[in-house]
């Protein structure tokens, strides 16, 4: 079995509004002053943060929990 690849379409469930999204590890908020979810979506992903099915990471905790 491969390494897991992630996609920015993983985080779209992890955004809480339309600009902001939260990680479920540490609790860390972030914004990236959009106006549409899918575009927000690509900046976090660009920024480093992942998602699985369940959790949503920011780059720290990506780094520590997605290996």
């Amino acid at each position: 079995m491969g390494k897991k690849t992630y996609d920015w379409t993983d985080l779209f469930n992890g955004i809480v509004t339309i600009d902001k999204i939260k990680c479920t590890r540490c609790q860390r908020e972030d914004e990236t002053g959009g106006n549409d979810n899918w575009k927000s979506s690509m900046k976090f992903f660009n920024i480093g943060w992942r998602a699985t099915r369940l959790n949503t990471y920011c780059p720290v905790c990506a780094k520590k929990k997605l290996k």
